[in-house]
């Protein structure tokens, strides 16, 4: 356990399992003070469903975002430093416009993975942010959170077998998302190489396969989710249909939500 980052080394100690279940919310039912009051003290991935529910985005489809910011460019550098430096880097800087990515890389009848991975995960400016009308949580404050990245790819695209280093706030917008998720207990389990003093796992294990290793969870999000997923929970993600995702990684010079103290109590 030693050559995993002190943070995630606490987290396998404080996790206790089993991992059989993942909280899951509904936003009709639950005020922001409520969330919080789940999210604090948490160390297993929660779901709210419908969190967008009222807001611009909801209901929004992939005709609106052409409409809204098709011709934005998209630039690989806007990937946050570590993920470009080191594991989704390319040769190719070159810069597409939003509307070309998506024709060639989401919802054309044949799609390019290569584009996928090289416009994934990207930190977006000010302008992308406003023309797409992506929302912070309500429960996060500005200095907590870095920048959104946003996600957009067509069904069957996937990421590898990873960790996130930080705490993960996803929100879906469009489409539909699978994350099969282990819980920290299973890191051990797990091929893992660091990256940039992160535990940032590359294995070539398919979680979907039979006699996958270690404990699984298979988990859907769909348009208006919000999902919690802790620093330290490996992940497996896949696009069953279209999908357009943005997410928040908590600041590291905070707190991790499962060291802050719980109020309310959680199912």
């Amino acid at each position: 356990m030693s050559a995993y980052p002190a943070k995630i080394q606490r987290l396998m100690r404080t996790w206790r399992g089993p991992f059989d279940r993942v909280e899951i919310l509904d936003r009709a039912h639950t005020p922001d003070e409520d969330i919080l009051a789940h999210f604090n003290g948490a160390a297993r991935p929660v779901v709210v469903r419908g969190y967008l529910a009222g807001t611009p985005l909801a209901g929004l489809t992939f005709e609106d975002v052409r409409a809204r910011a098709g011709a934005l460019m998209l630039d690989p550098r806007w990937k946050p430093s570590h993920i470009y430096n080191t594991i989704d880097n390319s040769a190719n800087d070159a810069r597409i416009s939003l509307d070309d990515y998506l024709a060639a890389a989401v919802l054309g009848e044949t799609v390019r993975q290569d584009l996928y991975v090289r416009f994934r995960n990207l930190r977006v400016p000010l302008e992308f942010r406003n023309a797409l009308g992506l929302l912070r949580p309500a429960f996060l404050r500005p200095h907590e959170v870095h920048l959104p990245c946003i996600w957009m790819g067509a069904a069957g695209s996937c990421s590898n077998l990873h960790t996130d280093p930080q705490d993960n706030f996803v929100l879906c917008v469009i489409g539909h998302k699978r994350f099969w998720l282990h819980p920290p207990s299973a890191l051990p389990d797990i091929q893992a190489e660091s990256v940039m003093g992160s535990a940032f796992l590359r294995s070539p294990l398919d979680p979907r396969a039979a006699g996958h290793p270690v404990p699984t969870v298979a988990l859907d999000l769909y348009p208006g989710d919000l999902l919690l997923l802790p620093m330290g929970w490996a992940h497996f993600v896949e696009c069953l249909a279209p999908a357009f995702t943005y997410n928040y990684w908590l600041d590291p010079r905070e707190t991790p939500f499962f060291e802050r103290a719980s109020t309310g109590t959680r199912q």
